[in-house]
Parts: structure tokens; C-alpha cells; sequence
């Protein structure tokens, strides 16, 4: 996903990794260290109830489009992915406005 996540600098695209161990900061650390993935990390994901409110496991993916509606999730294919993605971001090209938005929360 690293790769696919790397591809997408620049565009109204974000990837995040979501804990569903609920594991604590110094593990997070560990776990992207030795995977190598720069994209951020958020924690106590079962614990919000990620697992059980979107009836998954912990290797599902989700695209998540402009508007927070899931737009499509499944395990990792990496072209039906990248085609997930692609659909999810192409309307926003129109909404410039929408991904600065989002980008100016991280900031």
C-alpha cells in the first residue's frame, strides 16, 4: 500500500493505517518502522469499533470519497484499488476548495 499511497502525492489523496490492536504509541512505532509506511497511523481503532461497525478485518481497505461516503473496500488488489481510487478522487478535481479544506486540518 506504501507504494500505492507514494503514487498518489499530490492529488486529493490521503492513506491512513488504522490500529485495530489497540495498541499503544511505542508499538505504532515499531509497526511503521519495520513496515516501512510514512502515512499516518491512527490508534485504538477497535476501540472506536472500527472491526464490528464496518463488519471487517484488519487487512481490509476502504476508499473513503470527497464527500466521507465509502466508496468501495475489500482486501488489497492493487488494481482494483488504484481504479477505487481514481473513481473516488476524479470528481474532486472540480472542488478545489474541498481538498484544501481537509488538508488545512493537518497543518
Amino acid at each position: 500500500m506504501e507504494a500505492v499511497a507514494q503514487s498518489y502525492a499530490g492529488l486529493p489523496f490521503q492513506a491512513y493505517a488504522i490500529d485495530v490492536w489497540d495498541g499503544a504509541e511505542p508499538q505504532a512505532e515499531i509497526f511503521t518502522a519495520n513496515s516501512g509506511v510514512t502515512f499516518p497511523l491512527l490508534l485504538r481503532g477497535a476501540q472506536g469499533g472500527i472491526l464490528s461497525h464496518y463488519n471487517t478485518t484488519y487487512h481490509y481497505m476502504f476508499v473513503i470519497d470527497g464527500d466521507g461516503v465509502i466508496a468501495w473496500r475489500g482486501d488489497f488488489v492493487e488494481a482494483t484499488v488504484r481504479a477505487a481510487i481514481d473513481e473516488a478522487i476524479t470528481p474532486l478535481a472540480d472542488r478545489p476548495t474541498a481538498w484544501g479544506a481537509v488538508q488545512s486540518l493537518y497543518r
